[in-house]
């Protein structure tokens, strides 16, 4: 059984004891909870992103007069998968990263979430054949995910990874930056650990949509 952490964090008062809630990391340029995957909390995916995410947060925590404080969210998966993603390895695994899918996978997915209804959502893909259109379509609309968690093939999956298009300067290729961001269900979560915190956490609610 592979094991992968998810990372999230907590500013708190100073001297703060104890944590009621875990709380998700907010999902950048999503304003709320309608937008996003229900039942779930969100975590940073990615050492990169996980040390950016807590960069900010500690400058954030120094300007209110807060501690912050990391916290992991520890998940077990089944089978890694090497290389991408096939319906047979998704199977053997409660981990789907959207970045990492095959182009079989892919179609079934854009099948599920593709819907012309939405405004905007028809001008972002092309072909609507591949992992880039995913990409693009669960970037901007993560909600459409539930549409995946509710199809018998992928309802064991315990979280989903996708790139959230993030605030910040262009790329050098004029793209937008993004972050690693994880939707994860509560109940697939084995273990917290929240570091350099002396307070009770133990029975602390999972925040979640």
């Amino acid at each position: 059984m592979a094991t992968i952490t998810l990372t999230s964090y907590i500013n708190v008062p100073s001297g703060t004891k104890k944590i009621d809630v875990i709380p998700s990391i907010k999902v950048p340029l999503i304003a709320n909870k309608e937008q996003l995957p229900s039942g779930c909390t969100f975590a940073m995916y990615g050492t990169k992103d996980s040390l950016a995410m807590l960069k900010r947060a500690r400058t954030k925590g120094r300007e209110q007069g807060d501690d912050t404080y990391r916290i992991d969210l520890l998940v077990e998966i089944g089978e890694a998968i090497a290389g991408k993603a096939t319906m047979e390895s998704l199977a053997k695994t409660r981990f789907l990263n959207l970045q990492r899918i095959s182009a079989p996978v892919a179609k079934i997915i854009i099948d599920l979430v593709y819907d012309e209804n939405i405004v905007g959502l028809t001008s972002l893909v092309k072909g609507r054949s591949d992992a880039v259109d995913v990409l693009k379509i669960v970037g901007k609309y993560p909600y459409l995910l539930d549409r995946v968690w509710e199809d018998s093939r992928f309802k064991h999956l315990g979280l989903i990874v996708w790139p959230a298009p993030s605030v910040g300067k262009k790329l050098l290729d004029g793209s937008d930056p993004i972050e690693q961001v994880t939707a994860i269900k509560p109940e697939s979560i084995s273990e917290i650990k929240i570091h350099n915190f002396d307070g009770t956490w133990e029975n602390a609610t999972i925040e979640k949509t």
